[in-house]
Order: structure tokens, then C-alpha cells, then sequence
């Protein structure tokens, strides 16, 4: 029977006060291992987001190895404990590796993902940080229903140069990107795109306002072709971020549904 072992990731803002905060959990079962860490998001303490970023890909590239080596020389495989010890030997200054123990109930690897969710949840999420997850989740959800509920019934859908997930090749921020919008209406070049963007959530508000602005300076789409698609609530949060939106391109507010299906229908013409 294999035992289940997990290692703590965590972060320390000043090394010598070891001060650390946990940021992620590896879980290994037999020849297993796999981990989640916060989003760079969810961890305001870090210093540098580029340099989380870059350590979390680097873990996560370190388990997906079949064989790591240690910092004696020796090589060690996926499934022996020294592998774990190997990975441990990767932390450095601020990034910090602690040996968590096992978990002394029987897991099979079908039920790994829960166990490591479930010791995310208990040792690395911050208080509330599900709740807030699920709620952006619905949300999501829910406008992706509405979303495609107007296209369905203004008949945009139908039409045979309407797709989801539409591509575009364009410059962000001076660096060509390959970036997907919700909804696009061409056959090749976008002649209209459609961008579903949670007004509530403002990191959501910012990434549509700069991927759509950018795509109507770079040529790719006139601004009266593009279009935030949103549900709106009267609150002063909602009212700043609409106003956000209604600068960088055309806004469909579903919350009138009517005439979010009339305005869909007038950019798709």
C-alpha cells in the first residue's frame, strides 16, 4: 500500500525573519505527485509577481520529471521517497520547501485531486477564498447561460461565420498575443467580437477593457464592432467599471434583455 505524503510551499517575504506564508501543497502517492498553489492574485504578500510566477511554473515542471536530481548528485525517481527530498533541495531564499508528513487514511489515486483540495483548503487558502471562488464560478456560469441565450434568440447563432472562442493575433502592450474572445462573428478577420466580462470583478473589467482596446488600435475591429457583454447591477462598483468599458468599446447590458439582443443584432449587421 502507498502512502500518501505532502510538502508545503511557502513563502517568506523577508528570509531573515522567517515570517513564512504557506502558498502551496504537493501531494505524492506512488508514483504520483501533483500540487496547487495560489493564484499570484491570491498572494498580495509576495514581492515580485513575475518571480512567484516563474517558481510556481518551475515546481510544477520539477514534478512532471520522472526523476529528479539531488543536491549530493544522486538521481531520484518518481515514487522513491528520495524524490520528494529532491524536489525539497529545489527551494532557495524567499521559496521555501517544509516536509508536511502523511495522511494516515487509506487514498486511492482516484481521489488524490480532493485530498490535495482538501489540504489546499485547510492550510493555503485564505479565510473566505472558496466562497469567493464559487461565487465568481456561478457568476461565470450564469452569464455564459444568459450570454448564449442571446445569440440563440436574436438569431446570431445561425448565421455560418459566428464562433465561439474566436481567435486573434494581436499586440498587447507592444507584444504580439494570441488571445481568444467569447464570441466572433468573420470568417478569418474578425468583422465583430463579443466579449462576456463579470462587471463585479474588476480584474475581469481590466483584462476585457485592454484586450478589446488594444484589437480597435491595432486595426483588427472598429470600435462599434466590439462589444462587452455584461449583466449589470445599480451599484457604485458596477457603475464605475460600465463606465470603464463604455470608453474602450460598445456595451451590451443583458440585464434589458430586449435590447441587448437588438444591439448584438445591430453589431453582427
Amino acid at each position: 500500500m502507498s502512502i500518501t505524503k505532502f510538502i508545503l510551499a511557502k513563502y517568506a517575504p523577508d528570509p531573515s525573519r522567517m515570517e513564512p506564508r504557506n502558498i502551496g501543497v504537493f501531494l505524492s502517492h506512488g508514483n504520483k505527485v501533483i500540487a496547487r498553489f495560489l493564484e499570484s492574485h491570491d498572494a498580495p504578500f509576495v514581492n515580485d509577481v513575475d518571480t512567484y510566477s516563474e517558481w510556481v511554473k518551475f515546481w510544477k515542471e520539477q514534478i512532471a520529471s520522472e526523476s529528479l536530481q539531488k543536491n549530493d548528485g544522486t538521481s531520484a525517481r518518481k515514487g522513491d521517497d528520495a524524490f520528494l527530498e529532491a524536489l525539497i533541495d529545489t527551494q532557495e531564499g524567499n521559496y521555501i520547501l517544509v516536509d508536511g508528513g502523511f495522511i494516515t487514511e487509506n487514498i486511492s489515486k482516484k481521489d488524490l485531486r480532493q485530498a490535495r483540495d482538501f489540504l489546499f483548503r485547510e492550510l493555503v487558502a485564505p479565510k473566505g477564498w472558496y466562497q469567493q471562488a464559487d461565487s465568481k464560478a456561478r457568476a461565470h456560469k450564469t452569464l455564459s447561460q444568459v450570454s448564449h441565450k442571446l445569440f440563440l434568440e436574436s438569431g446570431i447563432s445561425d448565421r455560418q461565420d459566428f464562433r465561439k472562442s474566436f481567435p486573434v493575433e494581436c499586440k498587447i502592450l507592444g507584444v504580439q498575443k494570441h488571445i481568444k474572445f467569447s464570441y466572433g462573428i468573420g470568417n478569418g478577420r474578425p468583422n465583430a467580437i463579443y466579449q462576456i466580462v463579470n462587471i463585479a470583478n474588476d480584474a475581469s473589467v481590466h483584462s476585457a477593457a485592454l484586450t478589446m482596446s488594444s484589437a480597435i488600435r491595432s486595426n483588427i475591429v472598429k470600435k462599434n464592432k466590439c462589444a462587452a457583454l455584461v449583466l449589470s447591477e445599480s451599484n457604485e462598483i458596477h457603475t464605475e467599471n460600465l463606465a470603464l468599458l463604455e470608453n474602450q468599446c460598445e456595451l451590451i447590458d443583458m440585464r434589458n434583455f430586449d435590447e441587448a439582443k437588438d444591439k448584438a443584432s445591430r453589431i453582427a449587421a
